[in-house]
């Protein structure tokens, strides 16, 4: 599928995008490359006359619906699951990593030893 994805740094901007089910070849296409240019150039112009300095392949893996979700292993380990973005990481882990971080102040016992968190109020003992 034709994507188009412009992502604008201080000195550079980064062009994308692609998604191509079932290929991990990690070796830059030219002819991918200079059709993901040309789709950007006509979104944006000024994008005209832009020397290429550099083709990177970016893998996104993907999937029908992204995991965000906690697991509990029997050895006692809580693991945080967060993938599956595929190309739109970068738009989703802001609100993805507050859900996970919900999830686990919500789920996760805090043991008995552990300092209170900052947003707790003070309670004396025995009270």
């Amino acid at each position: 599928a034709d994507l188009i994805a412009i992502y604008p740094h201080s000195g550079h901007v980064i062009l994308g995008g692609t998604a191509e089910p079932g290929k991990w070849d990690r070796d830059p296409d030219p002819a991918t490359g200079q059709a993901i240019l040309e789709r950007c150039t006509r979104l944006e112009p000024r994008l005209t006359n832009t020397t290429v300095i550099n083709h990177l392949v970016g893998l996104r893996p993907t999937r029908r619906c992204v995991r965000v979700d906690l697991q509990h292993h029997s050895s006692g380990a809580t693991i945080a699951h967060n993938y599956g973005h595929g190309g739109a990481g970068v738009s989703l882990s802001w609100g993805c990593a507050t859900e996970i971080t919900n999830l686990i102040s919500i789920t996760t016992p805090v043991p008995r030893n552990a300092s209170k968190r900052p947003d707790e109020p003070d309670i004396a003992a025995g009270r």
